[in-house]
């Protein structure tokens, strides 16, 4: 894999987390817009804005660390919290409330490990069922309920296959590092076995040639047969390294 594929992938990677971030924001505003213009129930912008306020940092947070692949400590906590900002609002903001859950069940799905978020996921949308038939609106509550679920089911995809795409990038990249590794180390196993010897048997000429001075033509001859071995063996090595660091590269 090459360099630049590399960053790449990792610009995608971060691009995708932000996007996602972005994504789990929307809802928020876009129950404060609902609120605010065409209301379901009495007006109550003030108190539904103060709560998304509160439970929306948690919020991001946990879909920060689940697109890392990680869960945030004290993930239950926060997950609790949650759950009493948001459900314990639905009677102060109204039923247009109710679709501020889908930051409660995708908290849920991304912050619990499975299978038990689902259950814990499923017992969420259970319980929406009582609070949506005492709102005075049960088709309204139902439908925004039904909002919210999908809107924490894709959320949480959405979020599971960044995660799974940083772990994969991650993967790749260590896999590379460690190929590069191992062919440097074959290629310095390969210098050492053949340029070795190469260089040993240079050392034995030049010698030859320095107890040759008294005869200055054998020492001539044998100057020259040491400098064309030299040259062999600079070539030799040459090749050697550019062929390994070609097939360092296909690797990557």
């Amino acid at each position: 894999m090459k360099l630049n594929d590399q960053q790449r992938s990792s610009r995608m990677i971060r691009l995708a987390t932000v996007g996602v971030v972005l994504y789990g924001a929307v809802a928020p505003v876009l129950t404060i817009y609902r609120v605010a213009t065409v209301p379901i129930d009495t007006v109550r912008v003030l108190p539904a804005l103060i709560f998304i306020i509160c439970y929306l940092p948690p919020h991001i947070r946990n879909v920060l660390y689940a697109a890392r692949g990680e869960r945030p400590p004290r993930s239950l906590w926060t997950v609790g919290v949650m759950m009493a900002l948001i459900i314990g609002a639905i009677p102060v903001a109204g039923i247009d409330w109710l679709g501020a859950l889908y930051a409660l069940a995708a908290s849920v799905l991304l912050v619990i490990p499975p299978p038990l978020s689902f259950f814990t996921f499923a017992g969420v949308a259970a319980a929406l069922v009582p609070l949506a038939s005492v709102s005075g609106h049960l088709e309204w509550a139902v439908s925004l309920v039904l909002d919210a679920l999908f809107l924490a089911l894709s959320l949480a995809l959405l979020t599971w296959v960044i995660a799974t795409a940083r772990q994969l990038h991650d993967a790749r990249l260590e896999l590379a590092e460690q190929a590069a590794v191992r062919e440097r180390i074959r290629i310095d196993r390969d210098v050492r076995r053949t340029v070795g010897v190469e260089l040993e048997g240079i050392i034995e000429q030049g010698e030859r040639a320095a107890a040759l001075t008294g005869d200055p033509d054998a020492a001539d001859a044998e100057l020259r047969a040491l400098a064309l071995r030299s040259r062999a063996t600079l070539t030799a090595v040459r090749r050697r390294i550019a062929r390994g660091l070609s097939t360092a590269d296909g690797d990557r």
